[in-house]
């Protein structure tokens, strides 16, 4: 899809489809396993085959996750640093999902 089509998909002005290819363009660089999610662990399988209650592996998961988020925070350091202003983390976290969105059926 061209950049027009792209911006009125997602609902995006020129400039935001630009700063959204500048963000896929630098995830695709930084993270290993970009666009795919990463396999699951063998902690994930076994929690899940254990027969815990309901809830108890996605608490377990959104754990992990929360972990797993210093290295988007040093992204996001870094992007900071270089346009030279502050991400509010509601405009970090909309780029976030929106990335994982589209490019999760790519």
């Amino acid at each position: 899809a061209g950049l027009k089509e792209l911006g009125a998909k997602y609902g995006l002005e020129q400039g935001e489809v630009f700063r959204y290819m500048q963000v896929r363009d630098f995830a695709r660089k930084e993270i290993q396993s970009f666009p795919e999610e990463p396999a699951s662990t063998l902690l994930e399988e076994v929690l899940a085959a254990s027969g815990l209650e309901k809830g108890t592996v996605s608490a377990v998961y959104g754990a992990m996750l929360e972990k797993d988020k210093a290295p988007l925070e040093g992204i996001k350091a870094k992007w900071e640093e270089e346009l030279g202003e502050v991400i509010e983390e509601g405009i970090w976290c909309e780029v976030l999902r929106r990335e994982n969105a589209s490019t999760s059926s790519a």
